[in-house]
């Protein structure tokens, strides 16, 4: 029951972040870059896209992994969208982070991370905080 009770919670705090990105990555009118494509969506179109995959719990919530990405084509599965887009992505990566970042999120993906339902519980009230700060930024 807790195992569920924490996948649960993983995937519920997980959300949480990637809604504050795309918000905190968002200009006045909601509107943010696909870092892919370059597409101009509202933050609520599009997706907080992974440069690795958030199945890895120990990158699932690194903000460096984490950036607005339209949902399709880029974020769409195939055969109709571009899987994440990986070769763009991996420029995006390298362009504001550098190798050394990409280095240090592929080590920590290969690594083992179990989360703790209080660890995820704090999380939770931190990126709820931060959304609360982006919905009085965007006056919703």
């Amino acid at each position: 029951m807790l195992k569920k009770q924490i996948g649960t919670n993983v995937n519920d705090t997980a959300a949480l972040l990637q809604k504050a990105i795309r918000m905190e990555a968002a200009d006045d009118d909601g509107m943010v870059r696909c870092v892919t494509c370059g597409k101009r969506v509202h933050y609520t179109a599009c997706d907080g896209g992974h440069y690795l995959s958030r199945k890895d719990a120990a990158v699932i919530f690194e903000e460096t992994n984490i950036h607005p990405q339209c949902k399709s084509p880029c974020n769409r599965p195939p055969p109709y969208g571009l899987a994440g887009n990986p070769e763009s992505y991996t420029r995006y990566m390298e362009n504001h982070y550098g190798q050394a970042e990409i280095d240090r999120l592929k080590a920590l993906k290969r690594t083992i991370r179990q989360w703790t339902l209080d660890e995820l519980l704090s999380l939770k009230i931190e990126y709820k905080k931060r959304i609360a700060i982006q919905k009085t930024r965007l006056n919703q």
